[in-house]
């Protein structure tokens, strides 16, 4: 009897060891067929610059080179806005000095570009320097600095030309002779096209 108990005892273990294992292959399956969820897809949207439709408005202002001389605190060539008017250039170059005749020009005349601007004294015979075309070019006539004869010293009231400038233009045409042409003072070292520029409506060769 107890030979035959064990008998069962030994065949119960083996049915249960079987099933469990058994349990323990159809869960392994189970795990194999589980479908992996894909992760979804995150759309970057591309950002785009933001343009300002109106950046084509904005207003650039043009200067415009003007040389002012006479009774003036500060004589020399000045950038200016091409809206200017003559009193905005005079206040550029320092003011009037006290023997300024400002009765004979007009303060809001309009400015041009490469313009030479004569601010006369007291006593001087100078007609009005307004929209007079024939008086201005009288003046600035008279006022002309002729690089074949000027000296050193009148050669530095040219703008941007100092003493060694000048000294250098004197040279130059001691040298190889007078200028056949303003644009020849381009040949003098240190002269180039911006400083020839400046100085172009203040000499002459004449």
């Amino acid at each position: 009897m107890i030979k035959l108990l064990n008998k069962y005892k030994i065949i119960f273990v083996l049915i249960l060891l079987s099933m469990t294992s058994l349990l323990l292959i159809k869960k392994q399956n189970e795990t194999d067929n589980i479908q992996i969820l894909e992760q979804p897809k995150v759309e970057i949207e591309e950002v785009q610059p933001v343009i300002d439709e109106n950046w084509n408005d904005v207003e650039v202002r043009q200067l415009i080179p003007v040389y002012i001389c006479g009774a003036v605190y500060k004589p020399d060539v000045y950038q200016v806005e091409e809206t200017s008017i003559l009193k905005d250039v005079l206040n550029l170059a320092g003011g009037v000095t006290p023997e300024a005749d400002v009765t004979q020009i007009n303060l809001a005349k309009a400015i041009q570009a490469n313009e030479k601007i004569v601010v006369p004294k007291v006593g001087e015979e100078i007609d009005k320097i307004s929209d007079s075309y024939e008086n201005e070019e009288r003046v600035q006539a008279a006022s002309l600095i002729n690089i074949n004869k000027a000296t050193v010293q009148e050669l530095t009231t040219l703008p941007g030309i100092g003493e060694v400038k000048a000294g250098q233009i004197v040279l130059y045409r001691e040298q190889k002779g007078n200028f056949e042409s303003k644009e020849m003072l381009k040949d003098v070292s240190g002269i180039g096209d911006k400083l020839y520029n400046g100085l172009e409506q203040c000499i002459t060769v004449e």
